[in-house]
């Protein structure tokens, strides 16, 4: 394949928005990337496939997307995972203990970068999307934390848990200071 210069998002895809209804149209052949939501469904389907086949005991590492089930001596255990540093892979700026049946799904501006630009787009170009560093998402499915994780750098989180109750989540800014809701059980270091 040829590599070309990325164009620019409004060169590409055009967005109206006509009686609450978004119209996307795309001007240019674009290739799309799956991989948050992807990621999610693949992880999902796998732990299907595990109970289908009476699988208890597992756990499912999608790239640092997570869904764990721990069921040992009729007792379920937690997983302890640590929250990536988004400036240094090597270290975490906290650990969560993941429960047996829920997945732990993140997003960062930094794995998916080039140049100035993320995989995040925001539509709206509101402030506070900048100013997000990383986000983590606590439910029952992959599918879900995966999309929630990346939708909390470009809505409300309160707006969100309207729509997906079931979800926990996590904020980390630029300032290193967090937000997180109240069922997401974190150690902060």
């Amino acid at each position: 394949k040829e590599l070309r210069e990325i164009p620019k998002f409004d060169e590409v895809i055009e967005i109206k928005s006509i009686k609450n209804r978004v119209i996307l149209t795309i001007k240019q052949k674009v290739e799309w990337d799956l991989g948050g939501v992807g990621k999610g469904v693949l992880i999902d389907k796998l732990a299907k496939y595990f109970f289908e086949q009476k699988v208890l005991d597992f756990i499912i590492d999608g790239g640092g997307d997570i869904y764990q089930s721990s069921e040992f001596k009729d007792q379920k255990s937690e997983l302890k995972v640590g929250l990536e540093h988004p400036s240094n892979f090597s270290k975490v700026i906290g650990v969560v203990n993941l429960k047996s049946g829920f997945s732990i799904c993140g997003s960062s501006k930094n794995r998916r970068s080039w140049k100035n630009e993320s995989h995040i787009v925001n539509l709206d170009h509101e402030k506070y999307t900048e100013k997000i560093l990383s986000t983590w998402v606590v439910s029952n499915t992959a599918t879900i934390s995966d999309s929630a994780a990346t939708c909390l750098f470009m809505c409300e989180p309160e707006h969100l848990k309207k729509s997906f109750p079931e979800i926990e989540f996590l904020i980390l800014y630029e300032d290193f200071k967090v937000m997180g809701s109240r069922g997401f059980e974190v150690e902060l270091f």
